[in-house]
């Protein structure tokens, strides 16, 4: 399920819903538009209803990152976060940085810069070598950048054209190489006069996997959750549409200044639908199974419907 900017924020939910005894502080953060933290959150979602307040006071003392939520207008409607967060827009900043030094002498030789972050927020970048033979393009060039440097897994990656050409989505190749490699990267594309990023399983819908592909997975958080899933806390977290499987991960946490990563495992993942969710498996984020229902469609999907598929994964620090 996806936020009005086409953005799931499935892996912002906190595991310890209803203990805000063992709660660490949100992390201080500078969004535009973020919502009101700490206390004044929690005063501010006391005027509402007492459960759509209860649960206001609990997400918010759990860390969550407003400014990615969806949430709602006093008209009900909904509307989403920005459409870049920090470290996409600096990795896009990047790209562009690259492709406004390429030169304009028309030999069609290097026309696409591209930008790659990886988990410990290294930023690496190349260009497009161009030939009536097929050249690699930008992403790929830059992928093996990064590759060379002894990055790690790949978060993000983006594209720009020369001549203020702007963003550019990735080719075909480039899609279905991102797949079998980065599956869980996400990719900064064009959005009408805009920008958002996706995740690269989104850009093909219908894909063809590589039957030998083991590549490196991602686990994201909101950084309100970092101590907690340092400390063991956290062991568990409720997700829609943002697949994992069981195995190594990378547990990637954004915070504004620079990412910041763990070695990890998810032990399992377990599917059920939205509403046959029971309390004994809403009780791994330590809530009823009414509580989870009512935060998850409260902040994170709006739309989801009963027959949708949710993940119970359970991880842990390696």
């Amino acid at each position: 399920m996806s936020s009005s900017t086409g953005r799931s924020y499935g892996w912002l939910y906190s595991s310890t819903l209803l203990n805000p005894a063992s709660a660490t502080s949100p992390s201080t953060r500078s969004r535009p538009g973020a919502a009101p933290s700490g206390v004044d959150a929690v005063a501010a979602g006391a005027a509402t209803s007492a459960p759509r307040a209860m649960v206001a006071a609990i997400v918010v003392a759990f860390g969550v990152d407003r400014a990615k939520m969806t949430s709602t207008r006093g008209d009900g409607a909904c509307q989403g976060p920005p459409m870049l967060i920090a470290s996409e827009q600096r990795l896009l900043d990047a790209a562009l940085d690259t492709a406004s030094r390429l030169p304009a002498d028309g030999s069609y030789v290097n026309t696409v810069a591209s930008a790659v972050m990886d988990v410990r927020g290294d930023i690496y970048t190349g260009v497009n070598v161009g030939h009536f033979t097929g050249g690699p393009c930008a992403e790929l060039v830059t992928l093996g950048v990064a590759a060379a440097a002894g990055a790690g897994p790949i978060a993000l990656i983006v594209a720009a054209g020369d001549q203020n050409r702007g963003v550019m989505p990735p080719c075909g190749r480039c899609r279905q190489v991102l797949l079998d490699q980065q599956p869980d990267c996400r990719v900064i594309v064009p959005d009408g006069d805009e920008a958002s990023s996706v995740p690269a399983r989104e850009l093909l819908p219908y894909p063809s996997r590589h039957p030998d592909a083991d590549p490196p997975r991602l686990l994201r958080f909101s950084p309100g959750h970092w101590e907690n899933v340092v400390d063991g806390v956290k062991t568990a977290t409720t997700r829609f549409n943002d697949p994992s499987a069981p195995g190594p991960a990378t547990f990637l946490f954004d915070f504004d200044d620079r990412y910041r990563s763990l070695p990890g495992v998810v032990e399992s993942v377990e599917q059920v639908r939205f509403a046959d969710i029971t309390d004994a498996q809403a009780a791994q984020e330590d809530c009823t199974a009414d509580e989870l229902r009512s935060a998850l469609r409260t902040y994170y999907y709006p739309d989801i419907v009963d027959d949708d598929m949710v993940d119970f994964v359970r991880f842990r620090v390696a």
